[in-house]
Formats: structure tokens, C-alpha cells, sequence
């Protein structure tokens, strides 16, 4: 039996023991658990086993390290843990570090996607996962460490970090077209066609023409929500790196031929994701958004996918989080984890209240000042 054989079939037992027993026999209490780094020698180890985990994201694979490593001054710091000589469980990490700022440790950075941060077979694998976690970043000095994750994980809070609820993960599960067109609310169904009447039209694109047209529009977006942008680099690497199962599509709104938004969609298993998306302002009434998400949902449907991930809102964002819902969305929880020097401050102020002053400040900057100091801010907060 191959080792991804005894992986997946070891995966199976266990769901099934989970499920049907409610505990776990004598053979998963007979643990061995080393952890490591992954490296050159244990990368596709390592990648065979993101790729039969059920619970795997785009955030765990080899690609998507790929994407952030060359796009960001950020080193990889995986974890990977072994029962016996048989890796159960995988933890992502990011060393972040920035002159002034200091250094931190941070599982799925760029990540508001609905997934869990740490894959782990078993509650001992995750426990010894998290520890190393701990250690290393005392290793490293770090004096923070994140982890943003979709899963309310008792691991983390046993180990003494601070949990917080700041985002919400709207997800739409993809049935056929004549379903989820039913499932989205009247005033959405009646923006689409509003949109078509108007000649707003929504096209696939792989060219670097319109992948810079796709930029300047976030660039304004971004400035006017008064939010910092990461460097086109890092849309270009998606692009260039994610592709096969890792799909990348660029979807271009257009009007009698102008490009008025976009948006980047990302594929994943059978998951679609809306990475990132932006519109001109002055085009909002020909309400771009609904057909650029419902052009999602179609597309979605094309590649075989079962749901489409609309990316995380802040969960005080109300009238985003309706927008989203009225697709037919379901809301889920995001957890956010930190712990280190200023854990307990950096956790007891809500998001919002965190950012409110930076925000004004950061709209009232002059647009080349932001352009220039935009990726470096990003490269900090991930």
C-alpha cells in the first residue's frame, strides 16, 4: 500500500470511528509525533497530503506558498507533523518581519477565504502541532502570532491565545443555474437584468493589459474605502502560479467595450473563490457587482464546483454582509487566534474601533503617497 493509500485509508477510519463511535480506539492513543519544517526534501510529502485532506484549502497548497513567497519578503515556515513516521497533520506559517513593525508568526496570511489554518488527524497531532507553534516563535522572535482560520479550535485556546470573531465567511453552495437564481433575493435577480439591459457585459481574460486596467480600478477602490493595496506583483503571481485544479480566472465587466470592474476568481477542488473584485464608482448604478458574481456562480457551475466563496466581510459590515447574502449566501464564523507581547490589547478592540482612525487617515493621503506605501503597510497586517 502506498503511502497516500494508507493515508487516505487512515483518513476514513477515523471519520468514521468520529462519526459513528464518538471516540477514538486504542490505535490512534498509540502516538509517535514528531514535528518538523518542510523543506526541499519533504515538500511533496507534504503536498500528497494537502491533496487527499477533505478539509485542505488552496491556502495550504505548494502553489499558493509559491504565490506568497514571490510575492511578499515573507519565509515559509511549515509545519508538519508525524504519528509514527506518517504525517497526520500540516500547519502553514509565515515568518513576517518589518523594520519598526518587529517580527511575526502568521498561519494563511492574505487569507479571507472560508478555511481552516491547521489540518491535523487527530486531537493529540494538533495539540503537539500547536505547541511547535509556540516554540518556534520563540525561536524566532517573534512577538506576535496569528492564525485565521473558519474553525472555533480548542487547541489554540488551551495554549493561551486570545480568539476573536472579526470576520464573516459568506459561502454560496452551487446547485444549477435554475436553483441558485432562485435562491438569490428579487432585488439581485432584477440588478442583473437591469445590468444586461444596459449592455453590461462580463468576459474571461487572461491578458496583462487587463490585469493592469483590473489594478488601477482597485487602486481608486482601495483609496476611496481607505483601505492599503498589496503590489500588482502579487495579482501577477496568482495568475502565473495558480493554474490547473488551481485555477485562476480574471472576469472583466465591461460597458459598449470599456472596462468599468473586475474580478479575480480562484478554483480550488471543487471550491470557487471571489478573491478580489472593484468597479468604478460612477458606473455603480448599472449595478456591475451583480453581474460580475452572477457570472461567478455560472462559472462555478462550468468548472464543477459546489459552492463559491464570497471572501470575508468584517462581521460590523452589515450592508456588505446583505449584499452578499442575497446571493443565497450562508454566513460562517471566522476566528481569529493571537498570542505574544500585546495579544490582549490587540484583542480586546473590535476591528473596527482598531482601524477607524488609519482608515481616515489613509483616505486623506495623496494617491501616490498610498501607492507607494500600500504594499509595505499589506506586507505587515497579511
Amino acid at each position: 500500500m502506498t503511502a497516500t493509500a494508507c493515508l487516505m485509508s487512515k483518513m476514513t477510519c477515523l471519520h468514521v470511528i468520529k462519526y459513528h463511535d464518538n471516540r477514538l480506539t486504542d490505535y490512534f492513543h498509540s502516538f509517535m509525533i514528531t514535528i518538523e519544517q518542510v523543506d526541499s526534501n519533504t515538500i511533496q510529502e507534504y503536498t500528497d497530503f494537502v491533496h487527499v485532506c477533505p478539509e485542505s484549502h488552496l491556502n495550504h497548497s505548494q502553489e499558493w506558498m509559491k504565490v506568497l513567497e514571490s510575492s511578499f519578503s515573507w519565509r515559509p515556515k511549515y509545519l508538519l507533523a508525524r504519528n509514527n513516521g506518517v504525517i497526520e497533520g500540516v500547519l502553514p506559517l509565515f515568518l513576517i518581519s518589518l523594520p519598526i513593525m518587529g517580527r511575526k508568526l502568521f498561519s494563511l496570511p492574505m487569507s479571507l477565504a472560508h478555511s481552516r489554518a491547521l489540518l491535523a488527524l487527530s486531537e493529540e497531532v494538533k495539540n503537539a502541532l500547536v505547541q511547535e507553534l509556540i516554540k518556534l516563535g520563540k525561536e524566532l522572535k517573534a512577538s506576535l502570532i496569528e492564525i485565521r482560520t473558519n474553525h472555533l479550535d480548542a487547541a489554540f485556546q488551551h495554549q493561551g491565545f486570545l480568539e476573536s470573531t472579526p470576520f464573516i465567511y459568506p459561502v454560496v453552495s452551487l446547485f444549477d443555474l435554475e436553483t441558485n437564481k432562485h435562491m438569490m433575493s428579487k432585488g439581485h435577480k432584477a440588478a442583473i437584468n437591469f445590468a444586461t439591459k444596459n449592455r453590461v457585459e462580463v468576459r474571461t481574460s487572461t491578458s496583462k493589459e487587463d490585469l493592469q486596467k483590473f489594478y488601477a480600478i482597485l487602486q481608486d477602490s482601495y483609496h476611496s474605502f481607505g483601505t492599503p493595496l498589496f503590489s500588482r506583483t502579487y495579482l501577477e503571481n496568482m495568475m502565473l502560479h495558480l493554474k490547473k485544479e488551481s485555477g485562476s480566472h480574471l472576469l472583466c465587466v465591461e460597458k459598449d467595450d470599456e472596462m468599468i470592474g473586475g474580478g479575480l476568481f480562484l478554483r480550488y477542488k471543487s471550491t470557487f473563490m471571489y478573491k478580489y473584485g472593484a468597479c468604478k464608482k460612477d458606473t455603480l448604478y448599472l449595478r456591475p457587482f451583480q453581474a460580475l458574481v452572477w457570472r461567478g456562480i455560472e462559472l462555478g457551475l462550468e468548472l464543477g464546483c459546489n459552492s463559491l466563496d464570497l471572501g470575508a466581510s468584517t462581521a460590523d459590515n452589515d450592508g456588505l454582509l446583505l449584499f452578499k447574502k442575497h446571493f443565497g449566501a450562508e454566513l460562517n464564523n471566522g476566528y481569529h487566534y493571537v498570542y505574544g507581547k500585546g495579544s490582549a490589547r490587540h484583542n480586546s478592540i473590535s476591528y473596527a474601533q482598531r482601524y477607524k482612525l488609519p482608515i481616515a487617515m489613509w483616505k486623506r493621503l495623496p494617491r501616490w503617497v498610498v501607492d507607494q506605501l500600500g504594499p509595505a503597510v499589506v506586507s505587515w497586517m497579511a
